[in-house]
């Protein structure tokens, strides 16, 4: 995995009160001033999934908001694993 990448699409500061964000799990962030947790896309998506389940990466989007190029980037990459519905 490119660290880079990751860096450029990591929250940077709260969307509430701008406080510094600490990352508590892969795609998870907790804001040091008032606690209010954030996800970036790659979280997003690790939630969607968490919750619902595979799913294509057209309707992950949807969901999400998070393009299916980046959902596709994440898979070539390793950091999401496809499974097929039954």
């Amino acid at each position: 995995m490119d660290e880079r990448w990751n860096e450029l699409v990591k929250p940077r500061r709260c969307n509430k009160c701008h406080g510094a964000l600490k990352t508590i799990e892969i795609g998870k962030y907790r804001c040091t001033k008032c606690g209010e947790e954030m996800l970036d896309n790659y979280g997003k998506v690790r939630e969607y999934i968490r919750e619902y389940g595979s799913a294509p990466a057209v309707e992950i989007s949807e969901a999400t908001g998070v393009p299916t190029s980046e959902i596709k980037k994440y898979l070539q990459e390793g950091r999401l694993e496809y499974v097929p519905r039954h």
